[in-house]
């Protein structure tokens, strides 16, 4: 008969990503502060001020570079006879 396993895991728990690279000190700080500390979310922040980031210099190098993009395709249409 196989033993009946318990639902208790052993061994250490399993670190949060936001623990990752912290001293131990720093670790039980944020626990006892009730996990007040916490950086789950700032890397959805982060990613969505990136990303604001990026359309902007899309957005700039789009209207930089249009007007020069427009004359180069309106001379190729010319030269094709179009």
């Amino acid at each position: 008969m196989r033993p009946i396993r318990s639902h208790r895991r052993t061994g250490p728990r399993p670190r949060l990503s936001s623990e990752r690279g912290r001293s131990m000190f720093t670790r039980g700080r944020i626990w006892k502060l009730g996990g007040a500390f916490r950086d789950e979310g700032a890397t959805a922040v982060e990613y969505a001020i990136m990303l604001a980031g990026v359309a902007l210099l899309i957005v700039a190098v789009v209207y930089a570079i249009g007007p020069v993009l427009a004359d180069w395709f309106n001379d190729v249409r010319v030269g094709l006879g179009g």
